[in-house]
């Protein structure tokens, strides 16, 4: 996973992919994924664990998918636990890429349907829109390396 301003990192096996490298199970990615929006809006790990007990977690089991993500995502470690601010921000710059995407693919008389972090188009237009969502996103990590930069800028 990469962040503006951090070098993209290879994972062939997917972002929420992880491993029990002790017994091979492999969590389930609907619980990964919340693992990981609860470190980036938590303020603190001992919160991410409390967070993550609420969602049904043993401690041993979030103690060890937050272990698992932490070193699966090094390169971004220093922006985890740092409270919501984080976590809306990257939420916001998302929403503003979406936002990108749509617009150009409209500007093709293309429709786009986005549902949730995905989109739906008719079928001739999908590498059209894979093109269009690798060009955004790398606009906005090319030109705009400070994310709060971004959002300030509006």
């Amino acid at each position: 996973m990469s962040m503006p301003g951090s070098e993209p990192a290879e994972l062939p096996d997917g972002p929420y992919h992880i491993e029990n490298p002790e017994t091979g199970h492999v969590f389930p990615r609907p619980l990964v994924k919340i693992a990981f929006q609860i470190m980036l809006n938590a303020g603190s790990r001992n919160g991410a664990m409390k967070a993550l007990r609420k969602e049904g977690v043993t401690s041993v089991d979030a103690e060890l998918l937050l272990t698992l993500l932490e070193e699966k995502h090094s390169g971004v470690s220093d922006k985890l636990y740092r409270g919501h601010t984080w976590g809306r921000l990257l939420q916001n710059l998302d929403s503003r890429i979406a936002e990108s995407v749509i617009l150009e693919m409209l500007k093709r008389n293309e429709v786009v349907l986005p549902i949730h972090d995905s989109f739906i188009v008719k079928a001739a237009a999908e590498n059209l829109l894979r093109r269009q969502m690798d060009l955004v996103l790398t606009d906005y990590v090319n030109r705009r390396h400070d994310p709060f930069e971004v959002v300030k800028q509006g």
